[in-house]
């Protein structure tokens, strides 16, 4: 992330709505920067106050050298946290974004013997991973685990047909029952190693790994067919149908989703269909 020290205040600021603390660290842990009262940004020696003594395990020391971010869930003090680390480029300087919250009343109840931890721990990560209306994975799964593969063979981007009207004319709550359908219908057509992601607000995205052309075209338009039987209840009336793009080759999750988008772009023109490239 590109951005520069004007900018520091909005987004501490933003960040503090989620996040019980927040601080900005150099590449070798010895400089902070400091949003002042007044706005203006200090440069001061860095001390951590995110505990009262070293810690060996400390996220910071593992993530020094990640260009990406990351996510961790530390014990400090008995106390346990979701830090998250987000590299920034602060006027062509490399420094790193550091977000921690207490998770300690997600787990206070727990009894920490055997696998439960585990089963904790997977818990959370489904919390943090999945869109907690349509059941599938989230944008933020695509972006922290998918975006950089370079290893499905295959990408659909799907939208939903005249969304905008559903929600207008019949209310959210329809709006949510119809997302809702079409995410179950994905999942019952793909494969367990395949992965959906509610990408954006009527907008899938889905990644296949060793899938033949012919194959991933089929299960597209079995997608389309099976969103083409909903049946809302009490609006027997409302037909719902999607657009969908895709692509078939190996590449780069993120150049996948991009082809992918431009040809879903074309279905949308004329909507209920499948276009991929020739």
């Amino acid at each position: 992330m590109i951005i520069s020290r004007q900018n520091l205040s909005d987004i501490i600021r933003y960040s503090s709505v989620i996040f019980d603390h927040s601080r900005i660290v150099n590449d070798n842990r010895t400089r902070e920067l400091v949003v002042l009262d007044d706005g203006n940004v200090k440069e001061q020696d860095f001390v951590c106050t995110w505990s009262d003594s070293t810690c060996d395990k400390c996220q910071y020391q593992r993530d020094e050298f990640e260009d990406k971010v990351s996510n961790k869930i530390e014990i400090v003090n008995g106390e346990f946290r979701h830090v998250v680390n987000v590299p920034l480029d602060i006027d062509g300087e490399k420094w790193f974004f550091q977000l921690m919250t207490c998770i300690s009343n997600v787990i206070s109840d727990a009894n920490f013997k055997g696998d439960n931890i585990v089963e904790l721990f997977d818990k959370y990560n489904k919390q943090l991973y999945m869109d907690s209306l349509t059941d599938i994975y989230n944008r933020r799964y695509y972006e922290e685990k998918l975006l950089n593969l370079e290893t499905a063979n295959g990408a659909a981007m799907l939208d939903i047909d005249n969304f905008k009207m559903v929600n207008d004319t019949y209310g959210h709550k329809i709006g949510d029952y119809v997302l809702k359908a079409i995410a179950s219908v994905i999942k019952d057509n793909i494969r367990n190693s395949d992965a959906a992601v509610r990408y954006g607000g009527d907008e899938f995205f889905i990644l296949f790994w060793n899938i033949p052309k012919d194959v991933l075209r089929l299960k597209l338009e079995k997608i389309l067919e099976c969103i083409r039987q909903i049946q809302v209840p009490e609006y027997p009336e409302l037909k719902i149908s999607a657009s969908i793009g895709f692509v078939h080759r190996v590449d780069l999750t993120e150049k996948l989703l991009v082809d992918a988008d431009t040809n879903l772009y074309k279905a949308k023109a004329v909507k209920d269909c499948l276009v991929t490239n020739r």
